[in-house]
């Protein structure tokens, strides 16, 4: 795991979601999510271009938190995926590339020389229509995936 920033720890979460392939065969979560090469996907860091293909998803990480009881080392934090799908007969489509990313992140686990991250638990929330102005043919659901981490930019500091 590549954690010698927070922009790479994001970068090899994504990736591994996106290369993702379900037991017993399939597609990558990419190829099911739209994308046609190795990480193209549809799977947008931090927020979607202003021009879309459907379906779609935007992935943060939020609520970072570092707390006392690892000196600072040990960092806590959500993943939170937003999937789009418009028109509104996607929501079975939708609903199919969350399972897909549960399986993804529910064991994820990456550890190397260079750091830790691991994920055990979500929540899960299909999201109701949208009243006007907005546009009532998207259909959309939240993931968050909650994770730990030591990763190197923080514990690169610890004395032996």
């Amino acid at each position: 795991m590549t954690t010698t920033s927070s922009d790479l720890m994001h970068s090899q979460i994504r990736d591994q979601m996106l290369t993702f392939v379900p037991k017993g065969g399939g597609a990558t979560l990419n190829t099911q999510l739209g994308g046609t090469g190795t990480n193209d996907g549809r799977l947008h860091k931090s927020q979607a271009p202003d021009i879309v293909l459907y379906p779609f998803g935007v992935m943060r990480l939020i609520n970072r938190l570092t707390g006392g009881e690892y000196n600072g080392e040990r960092e806590s934090f959500d993943v939170e995926i937003m999937l789009f799908g418009r028109p509104r007969s996607q929501g079975k489509t939708i609903e199919d590339l969350a399972d897909l990313f549960d399986q993804a992140m529910l064991r994820y686990r990456d550890g190397s020389s260079l750091g830790l991250v691991f994920s055990r638990s979500r929540q899960r929330d299909t999201m109701p229509q949208p009243v006007d102005p907005a546009d009532r043919e998207v259909v959309q659901i939240r993931l968050a995936y909650s994770c730990k981490a030591w990763p190197l930019y923080l514990t690169k500091y610890s004395t032996p």
